[in-house]
């Protein structure tokens, strides 16, 4: 898997072959064919007009069919909606700078101050063990990121041992900062993405030093061996979920689920 895109609105990757992007703070997961996947990476040059596009996928993809030109303009008409890819007044595509706007998430280097510790324990996880730190403005004590955050925790064994990674956490009314190993915050104006954004640290964490690691939003059980059922919100993968472990299942998860190849 290879990392082609990173920023705080759009991550890419390329799977065999296959562009795979992750939108935020929605969250929406897209896997697109290896066509979508040359496009991409044409863009990242920059710099190309539409018939120049046709020409570069129809030589890779040794297709001769007038058809491409329409196809790569109908997705690149869907990029730019998506604010993914931008068109200059010269007729040149590229990926878009708009990507790297985000109203959601900023990166910051000092802690935010004027706040009081709600909430501090350290755990272990997989025999990982991190200290998890809350604080709260006055007018965010009984905010429902916390209720949520403690609901997550409930599950955690407690540590009295030394700890080797930190989650700090401020709440503020309007926004949720979070940072790791004081290495600066990341503000979050949707508590749900901030929320998300703590349970990878967690999955992180019980997953140590295992190799390739990957979260998924999906519900897994499993007997023998396990399933994962994916699908967008309201799908019903916790219902489907809590069905099967009423029956014997054993329960994984049902929202974001951790998945790992050792070797």
């Amino acid at each position: 898997m290879e990392r082609l895109y990173d920023s705080a609105s759009l991550r890419a990757w390329l799977i065999e072959d296959h562009l795979i992007t992750a939108q935020f703070p929605k969250p929406e997961l897209q896997v697109w064919n290896p066509t979508a996947s040359a496009l991409w990476l044409l863009l990242l040059d920059g710099g190309y007009k539409l018939e120049d596009l046709a020409s570069q996928i129809s030589k890779l993809f040794a297709i001769s069919s007038p058809a491409i030109e329409i196809q790569v303009n109908a997705c690149l008409s869907d990029w730019v909606q998506r604010n993914w890819a931008q068109l200059d007044n010269e007729g040149r595509y590229s990926i878009s700078s708009k990507i790297s706007d985000s109203t959601s998430l900023i990166c910051y280097v000092d802690t935010p101050e004027d706040s009081v510790v709600i909430f501090d324990k350290n755990y272990f996880l997989n025999d990982h063990s991190f200290r998890l730190r809350v604080r709260a403005f006055d007018n965010s004590r009984h905010h429902p990121f916390l209720t949520r955050l403690t609901a997550i925790t409930q599950g955690f064994f407690e540590s009295s041992i030394d700890h080797k990674s930190q989650l700090d956490i401020v709440i503020d009314s309007e926004c949720i900062f979070v940072g790791e190993n004081s290495q600066g915050y990341k503000k979050y104006q949707d508590s749900a993405e901030a929320l998300n954004n703590c349970i990878q640290y967690f999955l992180k964490i019980s997953a140590g030093e295992t190799a390739h690691f990957i979260t998924f939003h999906a519900a897994a059980l499993g007997r023998e061996n396990g399933l994962l059922f994916s699908g967008i919100s309201g799908a019903g993968k916790s219902t489907l979920c809590a069905l099967l472990a009423q029956k014997g299942w054993r329960y994984y998860g049902d929202d974001l689920v951790g998945l790992s190849v050792n070797f």
